[in-house]
């Protein structure tokens, strides 16, 4: 499944996090650079599974765990309104 950034969320890279405001409710979001590169991943067209091969692939995270932690981070973004699944 593909997703999307809704409208209304900007996203800005400070140092080492990125930080989302959400405009409709002035609250802002912090991310690690393991979000922040699942978020750019997503931004980019990239499903779940492809994230997570790419993280398997590029740092020390076993397969199953690089799912498991990809899934989580898109369940939160999607509880957040962040992101909306697209068909």
């Amino acid at each position: 499944m593909r997703y999307r950034l809704n409208k209304g969320f900007i996203s800005q890279k400070i140092n080492q996090q990125t930080v989302i405001f959400d405009s409709e409710t002035s609250v802002f979001y912090y991310f690690n650079q393991t979000a922040q590169l699942i978020l750019n991943k997503l931004k980019s067209g990239w499903d779940c599974q492809k994230i997570a091969d790419y993280i398997t692939s590029n740092y020390d995270v076993k397969k199953e765990r690089s799912l498991k932690d990809v899934k989580q981070i898109i369940s939160q973004l999607t509880k957040k309104s962040i992101i909306t699944p697209i068909e």
